[in-house]
């Protein structure tokens, strides 16, 4: 359901928001982490010739053009990746895969490397504890990628996020990568406006997760939505 939703959402069109995003912040060196399952910001950065760097363990020719790579890192997967447990390797479903099909048993999707069937599934992992049990060296290889981009960031720009007491993993990946950064000068906190008590609960959650870190000093809350905030170039 979760998968018919967004794509019947997304449509074919690209996002101007998102590729004014991928202009912005992606092109001028930025590295992306994301746990949305949707392909809005990989299509926005391949309209504005961004080649997008996934950062699975073994290297493809999968989007290869002469473009620089920037990294979009997907920690819970994408609706347009397919994983062969036998080759232990992700895919583009092609044109004519849909993950929704796959999902209510209407066709298989076969894997480009073997050509199974039986062994080829959609790459998109719930939010769960268990959520790195399977998949391990694709998904471990992602989230370890992502450790490292938060550990030598200079800026972190924390986007839409509340860090849920029940995703244990990310908070942790978050934490420690940000406790670890020696050169990290400031983290943005974007998030649509909030009010009185529930700005006070917001804020409080960000303090307390980030309390062994020894960045909390440098946490600024920005209240914007994210179509401000990119319209407007970044933090105001």
């Amino acid at each position: 359901m979760i998968a018919k939703v967004i794509a019947v959402s997304l449509g074919r069109q690209v996002s101007d928001l998102h590729e004014k995003f991928a202009e912005n912040f992606v092109k001028r060196g930025g590295d992306t982490i994301t746990f949305n399952w949707d392909i809005t910001l990989d299509r926005a950065m391949v309209s504005k010739e961004a080649r997008v760097d996934y950062s699975f363990p073994r290297p493809s020719d999968w989007g290869k053009t002469n473009w620089y790579p920037h990294t979009l890192l997907k920690l819970h997967g994408s609706l347009n990746w397919k994983f062969c447990g036998e080759c232990n390797r992700v895919d583009p479903l092609d044109e004519k895969e849909t993950a929704t099909d796959w999902f209510l048993g209407k066709s298989a999707l076969v894997c480009g490397g073997c050509g199974r069937s039986d062994s080829t599934e959609v790459l998109m992992i719930p939010p769960v504890l268990t959520k790195l049990a399977d998949k391990s060296s694709i998904m471990t290889a992602i989230w370890k990628r992502a450790f490292e981009v938060l550990r030598g960031a200079k800026q972190v720009f924390i986007i839409g996020y509340s860090f849920p007491e029940t995703d244990l993993q990310s908070r942790v990946l978050i934490s420690r990568g940000l406790t670890e950064s020696k050169n990290l000068e400031q983290i943005f906190v974007v998030t649509k406006p909030k009010f009185g008590s529930e700005r006070q609960r917001f804020e409080d959650r960000y303090i307390e997760a980030l309390a062994h870190s020894g960045k909390r000093d440098k946490v600024r809350f920005e209240y914007d939505t994210f179509r401000e905030f990119v319209l407007n170039g970044g933090p105001r």
